[in-house]
C-alpha cells in the first residue's frame, strides 16, 4: 500500500480515537523505523523483536488496527475483535464476514 493510504487510515483512526494517539506500534515488513520516520508518527514505536505469534497477540490488545491487504493484520482483529481500517477494494468476505461497525473502509 502507498504511504499515503496509511497517513489517511492514520488520519481516520486517529478521529475515531477522539484525538491523539499516546503510544503506537507499527508491524512492518519494511524497517520500521523508517516507515516511521516517512509517516512523521510521533508515539510510534517498532514491534518488539519476536515472533509471529508475538506479533498477532501484541495487534489482538489494539484499540485500532490499520491494516494492509495481509491476512496477519486480520488475525490481529480476529483475536482482539478492535475496530480496523482497511484498503478501499479489498474483500474481507474472502476471509471473515464483515463487521459494518468494526471494519471501515479507507
Amino acid at each position: 500500500m502507498p504511504l499515503e493510504w496509511y497517513s489517511e487510515a492514520l488520519g481516520a483512526a486517529l478521529e475515531l480515537l477522539g484525538g491523539g494517539v499516546q503510544r503506537g506500534i507499527l508491524f512492518s515488513d519494511e524497517a520500521p523505523e523508517a516507515v516511521i520516520g516517512k509517516l512523521g508518527l510521533e508515539g510510534f514505536v517498532p514491534e518488539p523483536q519476536g515472533n509471529a505469534l508475538t506479533s498477532i497477540l501484541l495487534m489482538s490488545q489494539a484499540k485500532v488496527l490499520i491494516g494492509s491487504r495481509s491476512t496477519f493484520s486480520l488475525w490481529g482483529q480476529y483475536l482482539g475483535q478492535s475496530h480496523a481500517f482497511w484498503p478501499q477494494g479489498f474483500d474481507l468476505a474472502k476471509y471473515k464476514r464483515p463487521d459494518a461497525e468494526k471494519d471501515i473502509f479507507v
